[in-house]
């Protein structure tokens, strides 16, 4: 299947895929404004405050995420894809 999932839909989306790894059933993944991962959730007093953030607080969380040490050759081409399409969005206007 082709999966598209927009902000916590794309996380399941990306969870489903990872679960199901071993079985393929996932041909690709279409991500939109899609959480890589939601235990910032769990820290309330930081999840209230995201729309008080400036956008280099939000790239710095966003960025820290990432996996650490060896991955996947795919799993770090989506990474670099990320870190290149964080770092070169333009700033918020509030």
């Amino acid at each position: 299947v082709h999966l598209f999932g927009a902000s916590l839909g794309g996380f399941l989306a990306q969870k489903f895929a990872e679960h199901t790894h071993k079985s393929p059933r996932v041909h690709s993944l279409i991500l939109c404004n899609s959480f890589s991962d939601t235990s910032i959730f769990n820290q309330t007093l930081t999840a209230n405050s995201f729309w008080l953030m400036p956008a280099f607080m939000l790239k710095k969380i966003v960025l820290g995420n990432f996996a650490k040490g060896p991955v996947d050759p795919k799993m770090a081409d989506a990474i670099d894809f990320m870190v290149d399409r964080v770092s070169s969005r333009p700033p918020l206007k509030g």
